[in-house]
């Protein structure tokens, strides 16, 4: 089923839209900014934006310290189409896969997208812009290693003050290919010690550190 968010449509926040929703559902969220929130989603569901350009949907946390969304165990889901900003998080995914394509995460203050623990994540054709800590920050322990982040730019990240650590993408294995990786404080570091990841055919370059 698909549930239309927006002005003069069937929801007018996102977090009524998926309350409604089961497994399978598709939340197609309209044109405007929007300040909402879902803090637990454990349903597999699609959200998308209406259009194929991520700027007119526009997503921002309704409280401080949480993401805009939230994935939990077992979930298994897709984004795409939407722009995530001044946020804490724009996306934190714990235990659960996701897909995210053709998405922007610009200005979020810990990192654009969060991946812990036993999660699955793979991002492609989306821009990680001035988040605070990290763009992408996929913390998979070994031997889990199947975050893959394919065609992105990012740049501008990590730049918060306080621990020198911050980078473009921090990355737990997986596999970075076709991404240009400018600007940050560091280009790409590894979440565990000895699993850099491959990075194939990308550009990374005039990072700080």
């Amino acid at each position: 089923i698909d549930l239309h968010v927006g002005e003069g449509q069937q929801y007018s926040t996102i977090n009524d839209a998926y309350d409604d929703s089961q497994d399978g559902d598709t939340i197609i969220i309209h044109p405007g900014i929007y300040i909402d929130n879902i803090y637990y989603i454990y349903n597999d569901i699609t959200i998308i934006g209406s259009t194929s350009n991520p700027s007119d949907v526009v997503l921002e946390s309704s409280y401080y310290g949480h993401p805009v969304f939230r994935f939990r165990t077992g979930s298994v889901s897709r984004v795409e189409n939407l722009t995530f900003r001044n946020s804490y998080n724009g996306i934190n995914v714990t235990n659960a896969s996701l897909d995210v394509h053709n998405c922007i995460f610009n200005g979020n203050e810990y990192a654009g997208l969060g991946g812990t623990e036993f999660s699955e994540v793979s991002v492609s054709n989306s821009s990680f812009i001035n988040n605070g800590w990290y763009g992408a920050h996929l913390d998979e322990p070994p031997p889990l290693r199947t975050s893959t982040v394919e065609n992105c730019y990012v740049s501008g990240n990590g730049f918060l003050p306080g621990p020198d650590y911050g980078s473009g993408i921090k990355i737990g294995g997986g596999e970075i290919r076709n991404c240009t990786i400018i600007n940050n404080k560091r280009g790409v570091s590894s979440a565990w010690t000895g699993d850099f990841p491959p990075i194939i055919n990308s550009i990374v370059f005039n990072n700080q550190i």
